[in-house]
């Protein structure tokens, strides 16, 4: 998924839904978590 192109409300979300914390986190840092999570 391409998460480069959505909002940072967005990624905050599907982050929320995986139990993902957010927390102090860039949204950076935020996409790299979501893409090594997407790897199998």
């Amino acid at each position: 998924m391409d998460y480069k192109s959505k909002k940072l409300a967005d990624i905050k979300r599907i982050c929320k839904e995986r139990n993902i914390v957010v927390s102090n986190k860039s949204k950076d840092a935020l996409i790299e978590l979501l893409e090594a999570a997407d790897k199998p």
